[in-house]
């Protein structure tokens, strides 16, 4: 059966414990014949590599440490094949119940919007150092924060083909070859600035912001 999603997830070494608690829960191997598997490692050590490959992952990358998440779903979008919906995850994401993969899919066809996950209103809230310049570094500059109303955390939800071809369109999704978090903090704001600048309309995840799809113990 052709899977026209795809679950990209980004991850590194040592995470195994976290892995099994969150991302790989109950929740989300239930669903697992619904979607195509796309695991990116910044490096990863054998016990934790063993332990995804059970899952047989269509995808099973292993790429140099640099970039933190954004490297990896840079990498992860424009190593595979074209699908009709992505969604995004740290190694530490998980969702709150069974049915999620039905429920989201579902709210993505009824709300007709580009991107769901976690809304960070407004875009200018605690406004990472050095901003401007690392914005400047990517030719980025004119993608102001006071000119949106809010960003994806952490880059993490679901997406449609339109909006990742957006992202590809523009370059991709922005990282550093270093693995400096405040620079990462940057890049994951300019990740949901150029979608919004190039037209994608976003919708948060009911019923409210990290009460569905949730980040590790937040």
């Amino acid at each position: 059966m052709h899977n026209n999603t795809v679950v990209c997830i980004a991850a590194h070494s040592n995470t195994l414990t976290h892995m099994q608690k969150y991302c790989f829960n109950e929740n989300f191997l239930q669903n697992r014949e619904n979607f195509d598997l796309c695991i990116v490692f910044n490096e990863v050590d054998y016990k934790t590599h063993e332990y995804v490959k059970g899952f047989n992952p269509e995808y099973l990358f292993v790429k140099q440490n640099f970039g933190l998440d954004q490297s990896a779903f840079d990498f992860a979008i424009k190593n595979i094949k074209d699908y009709q919906y992505y969604y995004l995850l740290h190694y530490d994401h998980w969702f709150a119940d069974h049915h999620w993969f039905d429920r989201l899919s579902n709210e993505m066809l009824k709300s007709k919007v580009d991107v769901l996950g976690n809304l960070v209103r407004p875009a200018s809230l605690h406004m990472p150092k050095g901003y401007d310049i690392v914005s400047a570094a990517f030719g980025l500059e004119y993608l102001k924060p006071n000119r949106f109303s809010y960003f994806l955390q952490g880059g993490a939800g679901l997406y449609n083909r339109r909006a990742i071809e957006i992202l590809k369109g523009r370059g991709g999704i922005p990282y550093a070859r270093s693995n400096d978090r405040n620079i990462a903090f940057v890049c994951e704001r300019l990740q949901s600035f150029l979608m919004l600048d190039g037209g994608c309309t976003f919708g948060q995840i009911d019923p409210g912001y990290e009460t569905y799809l949730k980040h590790a113990n937040y």
